[in-house]
């Protein structure tokens, strides 16, 4: 019997937890059982035709809102962290009157801004909680580690950079 069930694709996870959270939800369910797939006991069962029972997947799918909620909340505060930490940098900035409205913004202090921002929301987002776990294996914990890389490596490149122009 050929399983229509498949471990997602982490991009295509990415791009359905920001934009389409009910198709996130559902790649988030076919995930957990192909994972759960991998093992005789559950692969025996789902050839008899007893897994994933209704009641299963009901209760995948509540399982992965709660991480994705999760997920969510972490990708939030450490922003919210950020712009925080940004907006004091540049109130300290406009008071000691290194920056002011009339300053021309050059690339590489951009550059060095940006990337900073996006290193810094990374590092936070990844150090600055921890998620439930079940092995590594859900996807809610594989894509954490996922977008902290889609962060901090442009990031790392916008500093570098600054640095170099």
């Amino acid at each position: 019997m050929v399983s229509i069930y498949k471990r997602a694709n982490l991009s295509v996870a990415l791009f359905c937890f920001v934009f389409l959270r009910r198709k996130y939800l559902n790649l988030v369910t076919n995930h957990k059982i192909a994972i759960n797939l991998e093992s005789e006991k559950y692969k025996i069962r789902f050839e008899n035709g007893t897994y994933p029972s209704e009641n299963c997947a009901t209760e995948e799918l509540k399982i992965a809102k709660d991480g994705a909620d999760g997920l969510q909340k972490r990708i939030i505060s450490s922003f919210c962290s950020i712009i925080v930490c940004s907006i004091v940098a540049i109130t300290a900035g406009l008071f000691t009157q290194t920056i002011n409205f009339g300053f021309n913004l050059s690339c590489n202090k951009l550059f060095a801004f940006v990337g900073t921002f996006l290193v810094s929301w990374a590092t936070i987002m990844v150090l600055g909680g921890e998620l439930d776990t079940w092995g590594g294996e859900t996807l809610h914990e594989l894509l954490c580690p996922f977008v902290f890389k889609v962060l901090f490596i442009p990031g790392a490149f916008l500093l570098l950079t600054s640095i170099v122009i």
